[in-house]
């Protein structure tokens, strides 16, 4: 990338990055997304956070809609693969609810940032976190998982891409373990660059069914499909 294109990118990025309330340490965490902007297959996520530069904020999460949805559902259970956990800004509000969660993504500046926002949580909290930059196919653990919570990730996935994807969920988590998606419902995020694809409720459910997943139970709420389904 040109120096000098790179410098107006970050600072076009940063300008609302600069409440204290904000960060702990404002610079640090504008230092590792610029470090990582020199890295091109980040770019396309650079340049997305810089249209939702709200989601880099704790704040932003705190009262997310989705955490009484996916607390209420009653699916996460003892050791949870958060699938796609991104900066795990939802990971760490989850942990304070008291989940022990297990988040893998293949952006290495996303699980940077998740660890930064990790080391500054109590130990209490930092107990219940993992965050590790790994591809699913790559995933080894001692145990299998309980259950599997994956947001805002299908949106974005190919059919193929998905169906492997599903393969190894089947691989790691428990016979019959529950996992809760949610995923934006029809075309409600267009407008913010998020999406790949769109699915109507109908559509969504059919997509489950061709990769390889069981719905128990899908509705819309709100913005979002919420869904509850296990693998074959």
């Amino acid at each position: 990338m040109d120096a000098k294109l790179g410098l107006n990118i970050y600072k076009k990025f940063t300008k609302n990055l600069t409440l204290k309330e904000y960060f702990i340490d404002r610079k640090n965490i504008k230092n590792i997304i610029f470090n990582m902007m020199i890295i091109n297959k980040e770019m396309v996520l650079v340049e997305k956070w810089n249209q939702l530069r709200q989601s880099l904020f704790p704040s932003f999460w705190k009262y997310h809609f989705s955490i009484p949805m996916i607390i209420n559902s009653k699916v996460l259970k003892g050791l949870i693969l958060d699938f796609g956990c991104g900066t795990g800004h939802l990971t760490i509000e989850l942990a304070k609810q008291g989940l022990n969660l297990y988040g893998i993504d293949i952006s290495l500046v996303s699980i940077k940032i998740a660890n930064y926002y990790k080391r500054h949580e109590n130990k209490k909290i930092r107990d219940k976190l993992t965050f590790k930059c790994i591809d699913i196919q790559n995933l080894k653990s001692e145990s299998k998982f309980d259950s599997c919570l994956i947001s805002h990730v299908f949106e974005h996935l190919e059919l193929e891409r998905a169906r492997i994807i599903v393969k190894e969920l089947k691989r790691v988590l428990k016979k019959d373990a529950e996992i809760f998606i949610t995923l934006p419902h029809a075309e409600n995020f267009k407008g913010f660059g998020h999406c790949n694809f769109f699915y109507t409720l109908n559509e969504f459910n059919d997509f489950m069914t061709n990769i390889g997943l069981k719905v128990k139970k899908s509705s819309i709420e709100g913005l979002v499909i919420n869904s509850i389904v296990t693998c074959y």
